[in-house]
C-alpha cells in the first residue's frame, strides 16, 4: 500500500466490496443492517485501516530510532504528571 497511493474512488471501490460482503453474509439489502454487521464484527472501513497502518508504521520508526534526541523524548518518563490536583492546607 505504501508504494501506490490510493485515490478516493478507490478506496469507495474497496469500501463496496466490503459492505458487499457483508450484505451477502446477513442476506439483506439494508446499509443500515450492514452498518451493524460492520460494527459488530469490528470492520472498519479501508480509509481507516490504510490511515492504522501508516500511523503504526510511524510511530515504530520512531521508537526505533537511533537518534538519541528522538528516542530520549520518546522515552522520557513523566515524572510530573498527577492523577489528581494535590490540595495543601
Amino acid at each position: 500500500m505504501p508504494s501506490c497511493p490510493l485515490r478516493k474512488s478507490q478506496f469507495n471501490c474497496l469500501n463496496f466490496v466490503i459492505n458487499n460482503t457483508f450484505r451477502n453474509v446477513s442476506d439483506t439489502s439494508s446499509q443500515n443492517v450492514v452498518g451493524i454487521c460492520l460494527e459488530v464484527f469490528n470492520c472498519v472501513s479501508a480509509e481507516q485501516t490504510v490511515a492504522m497502518r501508516k500511523k503504526i508504521k510511524f510511530l515504530k520508526r520512531i521508537t526505533n530510532s537511533s537518534n538519541y534526541s528522538v528516542r530520549h523524548l520518546m522515552l522520557k518518563p513523566q515524572t510530573n504528571w498527577r492523577p489528581y490536583k494535590v490540595l495543601s492546607y
